[in-house]
């Protein structure tokens, strides 16, 4: 509604954010600290039940969150100033999608409704914001390579789920129950999906290589830094997830055979990763390989 004064757009936009960012630190920090809810409850929306888990791990990632969105929102003010021939309107209307899609992505306790519907919020906010100088023809390949590669991390992640036995609207507690049955060839495939969706999304060796220093590098720079600084991360909140959820509850899990596999993608990942940022000479090429190390 105000794009057409760029500064005055950013301002509200920094107090809207910094607003929302303290209603969910607080959320956050209540659930870190003091009462996090030790199961799932679900939220109703219309003939959707989705269901939440707002626990300590929720809540230390919505802090991270939140912190992230507001510093990134107060830089936006001025350094949109870099597009004078871009307008904003759509750059402020994507960016709090953004947020709030990552923040639901961390309190939803589901693989199919509520997942999808906080990563498709996400995910296409994202993409908008990549392609935000969309009359660069390579930053529009960027953009929609990375909108490819991410609608695919979420369809074998949701493979993932309907592969242990869940369905719409089954909490992480609900799938472990109906994951007892798997067969160790089973649970390798649910577990291996789940790796694969999740890794994608994290950017670890080799797949993020595939999307993440392209799209870091077209963005603007309050949206490399939420790419960097909290997107990733929820790659690694779906592992932490999933694999506490489902691997007590799969008969035949190898816990050994799991640690040396994600050990050996965490080693190659920080070594190629790091190994890659140090040769370039872009600043933003840099920080995205360095954000895959």
């Amino acid at each position: 509604l105000l794009s057409r004064n760029r500064r005055a757009a950013g301002i509200v936009h920094l107090i809207l954010t910094a607003a929302a960012a303290t209603a969910l630190l607080l959320i956050g920090f209540n659930a870190v600290f003091q009462c996090g809810m030790s199961e799932a409850q679900n939220l109703v929306l219309g003939p959707l039940a989705i269901p939440l888990l707002l626990d300590g791990l929720s809540g230390l990632f919505l802090i991270v969150i939140s912190f992230m969105a507001v510093m990134s929102a107060l830089y936006a003010v001025r350094y949109m100033d870099h597009y004078p021939a871009y307008g904003v309107g759509g750059f402020y209307a994507a960016f709090p999608l953004f947020v709030l899609g990552m923040a639901a992505l961390v309190v939803v306790d589901d693989l199919s409704t509520g997942f999808t519907i906080a990563w498709q919020v996400m995910t296409v906010a994202s993409f908008f914001l990549i392609r935000y100088e969309k009359r660069n023809a390579a930053n529009v390949k960027a953009a929609n390579k990375y909108l490819v590669l991410m609608e695919a991390a979420w369809l074998l992640v949701l493979a993932g789920g309907f592969a242990a036995g869940g369905g719409f609207g089954d909490s992480l507690h609900a799938i472990g129950l109906k994951a007892e049955g798997l067969s160790g060839g089973g649970g390798i495939l649910v577990f291996a999906l789940l790796l694969l969706g999740f890794g994608l999304k994290a950017g670890v060796f080799p797949l993020g290589q595939l999307w993440l220093p392209d799209a870091h590098s077209v963005a603007p720079s309050p949206v490399s830094a939420l790419l960097s600084g909290v997107m990733l991360k929820t790659g690694i909140f779906g592992h932490f997830r999933v694999f506490f959820f489902l691997s007590p509850a799969v008969a035949g899990f190898d816990p050994r055979l799991w640690g040396a596999v994600l050990s050996t993608i965490g080693v190659l990942t920080l070594f190629i990763g790091t190994l890659q940022s140090v040769k370039q000479s872009d600043a933003k090429r840099l920080l995205a390989y360095s954000s895959i190390g």
